[in-house]
């Protein structure tokens, strides 16, 4: 009987991952709130929707690469 062996990541990169996430999130978040009373200076909300856009796309890779296994089971 073959039983199924489940491939571990080096360095527990899925943990890894779901760190950076988190502070990626902490981090934008936090200069959102920053940039969020500077609203009516030119050019600040921009920046702001800029912060907010890539902070989420970041923290999305982060969390897909972290669930890869779950994705792509084989």
């Amino acid at each position: 009987m073959v039983g199924r062996h489940r491939h571990r990541h080096p360095w527990g990169l899925p943990g890894f991952l779901w760190t950076l996430a988190l502070l990626i999130v902490a981090a934008g978040g936090s200069l959102a709130l920053v940039l969020h009373p500077d609203v009516g200076i030119r050019y600040s909300r921009a920046t702001l929707h800029f912060v907010v856009a890539a902070t989420a796309v970041l923290a999305g890779l982060c969390v897909i690469a972290a669930t890869a296994n779950w994705w792509l089971r084989r």
